[in-house]
């Protein structure tokens, strides 16, 4: 696989993909590098994702293989669904999304992609930021997220 071949090299390097929704309007290939300076609470080993007991807030489809991974995509592009993708490792983590018009005290925070699955929220507007807590993110990315089948 060509991120664990590359993260020998290169080790906190993370690979993510947003699909429609997430500020594309067509299901392209634009993926996006991440340098993982700190640990992202989706790589947490204490995640039931990755081994531990505690569950995460959203739900993630992991694949080990890449074939059964395009597999899937292939099945998500065909019915238009939205989703995000992280490839870290020899893992890919797949979320799947709907609709992502959320709006909180008449401001937009709908442009949730990759690093907000994966616990990352950057705030730019001083109004939101002031009234933002952890209650209000967990439940923007559930409303965002689709059980899987």
């Amino acid at each position: 696989m060509f991120m664990a071949q590359i993260q020998t090299q290169i080790p906190e390097l993370v690979i993510a993909y947003n699909s429609l929704g997430a500020g594309a309007s067509v299901n392209h290939l634009h993926f996006q590098l991440y340098l993982e300076k700190a640990p992202l609470s989706i790589f947490s080993s204490e995640i039931n994702l990755n081994g531990g007991t505690k569950p995460y807030p959203i739900p993630c489809i992991i694949f080990n293989e890449q074939k059964d991974c395009w597999s899937h995509i292939k099945e998500l592009h065909s019915s238009n669904a939205q989703y995000n993708l992280i490839f870290k490792g020899n893992k890919i983590y797949c979320f799947h999304r709907q609709a992502t018009v959320i709006e909180f005290n008449n401001i937009d925070v709908s442009m949730y992609g990759w690093a907000e699955m994966a616990g990352i929220f950057t705030v730019t507007d001083k109004e939101l930021f002031d009234v933002i807590d952890p209650h209000l993110l967990l439940n923007t990315l559930k409303s965002v997220t689709t059980k899987h089948s």
